[in-house]
């Protein structure tokens, strides 16, 4: 049993045990720009995603501010 600590990490789990439900599903590590046909559709996914407008609760950024302030 895992135990995510972060509200994104949780719902993705979800997410991924509600399609396990009546599908097949395997995760696996690629290295980026492989040439692996998936892959390169899910960096273009990516990178559109990331080009649009967070909506959500705040703060967007999965990192708290003690952690940013300790590290600078």
């Amino acid at each position: 049993m895992w135990l995510a600590t972060s509200a994104l990490v949780a719902e993705t789990m979800a997410a991924l045990k509600e399609l396990a439900v009546f599908n097949s599903l395997r995760l696996v590590w690629v290295l980026g720009h492989s040439s692996i046909p998936g892959n390169e559709k899910a960096d273009l996914l990516a990178k559109q995603a990331s080009l649009t407008r967070y909506i959500g609760p705040e703060p967007d950024l999965g990192v708290s501010s003690t952690t940013v302030q300790n590290a600078l």
